[in-house]
């Protein structure tokens, strides 16, 4: 989401939809972050500003380049057990 109006005002635009976590058996441990920026400004985001992988995906260098700052930052970790259903 972007260019949200207030605390009031939770009209914004959706940038792309949530895609979950998606590691590969045996890849180990991954680390998801969730990022809030702040903008000072209504910013113009198309298409080609939104990256197509996450894979090594720099946010804070992202958002700088948006004009938009970091103020609040989350993070989880995720890793793919291969289970087998015994019959």
């Amino acid at each position: 989401m972007t260019n949200l109006g207030s605390y009031d005002d939770y009209e914004g635009e959706k940038l792309t939809a949530y895609r979950g976590p998606q590691p590969s058996f045996g890849s180990g441990v991954h680390r998801y972050a969730v990022i809030v920026f702040r903008q000072k400004e209504y910013v113009e985001i198309t298409e080609k500003d939104i990256p197509h992988s996450r894979v090594r995906f720099d946010a804070v260098k992202w958002g700088a380049d948006h004009h938009m700052k970091p103020v609040a930052a989350s993070y989880f970790t995720v890793k793919r057990k291969r289970i087998i259903e015994v019959v």
